[in-house]
């Protein structure tokens, strides 16, 4: 199991893939509890208007809180205003070309067989990338090109889609955060955590990453312009 960027679909059947035909692609797993911000508590989910309204209901373990994540947030072209009209022409004419349908295929739909770092990070971004024929005719099973575009399509389309922080200091949010559990499974997986040790190991992680963002936080505020709200309040 891994969780991870779309493009691991496109990955797996490359030339020096090791997994070529056994990837499969699922939607972010949700929960049955949901967090009550005014306890801190996890309480079951329920649908009604306050808690769970965008859940789903299994008749095994009932109602299941998702929240898919739109992690990066995607690319984006720009014109620069302080250029010439034509320029600005040019410009906006070169993203026309490069976003077209048929052009943009080419790097969001490569054949899977391609060497892997002759490959790009593009994910589907037009309804044209989503035709099931063009993947098969790049060597993609059918099935999971399908089960591909059904996860990315109903993520994308959840009321309950969550994107990525969009403040100051994101960045370096984001960082600790990848470094403090990065170098956390590293351990796991070298064994230097004890089985018995890693639920505490675990929180004591998870403290270190609040203490890092709050000290970031307060760093931003200290030193923010005036009138400049805090990161908190952004």
């Amino acid at each position: 199991l891994t969780y991870n960027w779309g493009g691991n679909f496109k990955l797996h059947l490359s030339e020096a893939s090791t997994v070529g035909g056994l990837v499969g692609v699922a939607s972010t797993p949700g929960s049955t509890k949901v967090l009550d911000r005014e306890t801190g508590n996890l309480v079951p989910c329920a649908c009604d208007a306050e808690r769970c309204k965008f859940g789903t209901k299994y008749d095994d373990i009932g109602w299941v809180n998702r929240a898919p994540y739109a992690a990066f947030g995607g690319w984006a072209a720009a014109v620069a205003g302080n250029v010439s009209p034509m320029r600005q022409r040019l410009a906006a004419d070169f993203f026309a070309y490069a976003s077209c349908s048929l052009r943009s295929s080419n790097g969001v739909i490569p054949n899977a067989t391609l060497p892997m770092e002759s490959m790009n990070g593009q994910d589907p971004f037009r309804r044209s990338h989503f035709d099931i024929k063009k993947w098969v005719e790049q060597g993609y099973p059918r099935a999971g090109t399908k089960t591909y575009k059904n996860t990315v399509i109903s993520s994308l389309s959840s009321k309950n889609l969550a994107v990525d922080i969009r403040f100051p200091e994101s960045d370096r949010i984001m960082g600790a955060l990848d470094r403090k559990i990065f170098a956390h499974l590293q351990r796991v997986k070298n064994g230097e955590v004890a089985e018995s040790d890693r639920a505490t190991e675990r929180l004591a992680v998870a403290e270190d990453i609040s203490s890092e963002w709050t000290a970031i936080i307060e760093k931003f505020d200290r030193a923010k312009p005036a009138n400049t709200p805090s990161i908190l309040e952004q």
